[in-house]
């Protein structure tokens, strides 16, 4: 858990966020920085069984393609399934859950595990 937060606080100092569905109601750019408590900006659950629907081909939408964040907001992704699931800077460990804050701007742009034919952009603005 420790070199999990460890590599996704290196990682997001430099960008931050990926995602995979097509709901772009959730945007704005940044980087991210140490865990947080409480409410978050942007909550995502990864349910159990997504890694084997993606290995059937199936395609889901448990994240947009973009996100637009604003520095200060911050992000949660609970991953319910059995396999660690790459979301673009992050990587999310089975049964872990990762918090950010978004402390500065940047851009993002990767891949999504759970919904690898797409391109993911995180981007946070001040």
């Amino acid at each position: 858990m420790r070199r999990l937060v460890a590599a996704t606080t290196v990682a997001l100092g430099l960008f931050t966020l990926g995602g995979c569905s097509g709901d772009s109601s959730q945007q704005q750019p940044g980087s991210a920085s140490v865990a947080v408590q409480g409410e978050f900006t942007y909550d995502y659950m990864i349910p159990p069984g997504s890694g084997a629907a993606t290995d059937r081909g199936e395609h889901l939408t448990i994240f947009p393609y973009r996100l637009d964040a604003q520095v200060g907001e911050t992000l949660r992704i609970i991953n319910n399934d059995d396999r660690a699931h790459v979301l673009g800077p992050y990587t999310v460990g089975a049964g872990q859950v990762l918090t950010q804050e978004f402390t500065s701007p940047g851009t993002f742009v990767g891949v999504c595990s759970t919904h690898p034919d797409y391109e993911f952009v995180l981007s946070v603005s001040a």
